[in-house]
Formats: C-alpha cells, structure tokens, sequence
C-alpha cells in the first residue's frame, strides 16, 4: 500500500507500506518483541501485531519504532504514536481466509496533485497525477470545473486588507451577491452561472490498472512508478477569466477538490 494512502496523517515513513490483507483472525504471529527500541530495522514498513501500553491489539504497519499505522477493508485507517508495548510479525494462516482489502477503496483518501498548470489565450490546462486503478476527476459538470478555478471565491477581507483572489473568483462572489441564494444553495449558483464563464472541457487520460485483479508483485511495480496523469483542458469564454491564481499555495489547495474517483 503506499503511503499516500494515509494523505496527510503519514508524511514520513517508507514511500511503500505493507498492510494485513485479510482480518486478524487470518494471521498468527512469529517472535514477540517486548520492548519498541528493540525493534529490527528490517520490520519498519512491515505488516505487524501491537499491543498498546492501554491493552488494545491490532493489526497494523510500523512507520517507526514508536509509530504504528491502519488501514481496513473499507478504507478507514489512523496512525497512532507512543502507546507501544509490544510487536510481533504476522504470519498468515494456512487456508481459506475471507474478504481482503482491496485498493478500489483504500485509495479513495488519495487526492489527484497538480503536477503542471499552463495558460494561453482563453485557455488553461492542469495536468494531474492520480492513483494508477482506473480513476478519473470527480469532474461532471461545468460548474464543478468552474469551482476548481473559481477557489476562495467565497474569501472575505477586511477593510485595507489586499484582495488576493482573481478576477474570474471575484466575478463569481459578484454574481453570488447578486443572485442572493442561501449559502447551502452554492453549488446551484455556481450551476447557474457556469455558463457564462466555462466554454467547455476535456479530461483526457492515461490508461490505469485493475490494481485487485493483478500479482501483488505487478502491483508493487506500477505503484513504485510514475502514476499517470489527467489532463484538463478548459475553454473560457473571455480570456479575463483564464488566469491562475498566482499564490504558492493554490496546488496545495486544488488538490483538495479534485479527488479522484473510482469508475
């Protein structure tokens, strides 16, 4: 499983991590290790057993000596620090062993990242890294594109404070003043008024992976890979709304819209 499963709770630790495929009961274990500071250098990113200073058992992967992290069957994870008593190995049963957790659900944290962002006349362009089984943007409508360009349009400042927001999201707040809906009715307003900045789009895609279906060793070499892209390309209606905000923190922010959904 790689990290980036984990989005931002796990930013350090091996780039890879391997998890119990199958639920506890599927697995014994080899050697305890009593005390965390003995634990081998080769068992960090390994699929292990720890029980808690507080008693609790689990089954998880060691990011560090005192760091253990989760992830389940239907893609709820934690990472938990400092509550190590002690570690074992797992070692699966011999046997059938029940449902497994698969990658169509425990890449759903993954957020597409904005690898490159181009703008020329009416048009711009943002290319995309996602998870290599298959997905697309969670894109299907105008308007969900013009949010994703269209981001802090809802920003508020104060008097002498510096407008920082572009032109097209300082049009959009105009228009949501002036259409006076609800503030739960944004989506529709955004619905609304799309048209009137959004010319058309295209998503064009490198091919991904039925992940599930595929070796474990095959899986370890498309995910140890570059991930493939999508590609966005939206028209504008009139070149004053295709510029990029120029802040270093819109990759950051865009990501967190743009997630990438399984089809």
């Amino acid at each position: 499983m790689p990290r980036a499963a984990w989005v931002e709770h796990l930013t350090t630790g091996p780039d890879m991590l391997e998890i119990a495929a199958y639920a506890p009961t599927a697995y014994t274990t080899g050697d305890t290790i009593d005390d965390p500071k003995h634990i081998p250098v080769d068992w960090i990113g390994r699929a292990v057993r720890v029980t808690s200073i507080y008693g609790s058992i689990k089954d998880g992967t060691l990011i560090d000596r005192n760091t253990y992290a989760t992830m389940d069957a239907f893609g709820s994870y934690s990472v938990s620090g400092g509550s190590i008593k002690s570690v074992a190995r797992l070692v699966p049963k011999a046997g059938r062993r029940g449902g497994r957790v698969r990658y169509a659900k425990t890449f759903d944290h993954i957020e597409a990242e904005l690898v490159a962002a181009r703008q020329s006349g009416r048009e711009i362009e943002l290319v995309f890294r996602i998870p290599p089984d298959r997905r697309k943007l969670a894109l299907y409508e105008p308007y969900h594109v013009l949010d994703l360009l269209a981001q802090d349009w809802q920003a508020r400042y104060d008097a002498g404070e510096q407008d920082e927001r572009t032109e097209l999201a300082k049009a959009v707040a105009d228009d949501d003043e002036r259409l006076g809906m609800a503030p739960h009715d944004q989506f529709r307003m955004l619905e609304h008024i799309a048209d009137t900045y959004i010319a058309g789009y295209t998503i064009t895609y490198e091919p991904g992976k039925d992940l599930d279906n595929l070796p474990q060793r095959e899986v370890y070499a498309i995910l140890t890979a570059e991930w493939p892209k999508a590609t966005l390309t939206i028209t504008m209606t009139d070149e004053r709304w295709a510029t990029l905000p120029a802040n270093d923190g819109w990759p950051r922010n865009l990501q967190t819209r743009a997630i990438a959904d399984w089809t």
